[in-house]
């Protein structure tokens, strides 16, 4: 008996997981927990944070329900943990 031929399928460019520090994991879990209401202005160090997140793909902004979203990337990148 000839062995079954295996088919291998292409598969896409790996995207990296950012490290997330501690407070950028605090802050997607902030936004998670709120189920993505719209957040008070917190001062400066908090927009830092905020577009620092969206610039890595970790959350969102939904116009239709205007608020933030965690994308998959963010809630892989929170589960693993604090950047040391």
């Amino acid at each position: 008996m000839r062995p079954a031929r295996i088919r291998l399928f292409p598969v896409g460019p790996l995207v990296p997981v950012p490290r997330l520090t501690e407070e950028q994991c605090g802050l997607v879990d902030e936004i998670e927990g709120l189920g993505g209401e719209p957040l008070g202005a917190r001062g400066k160090n908090f927009n830092r944070l905020l577009r620092r997140l969206m610039g890595l793909g970790c959350v969102q902004w939904v116009e239709a329900g205007r608020r933030y979203r965690v994308t998959k990337l963010g809630r892989v990148a929170r589960s693993l943990g604090v950047r040391r």
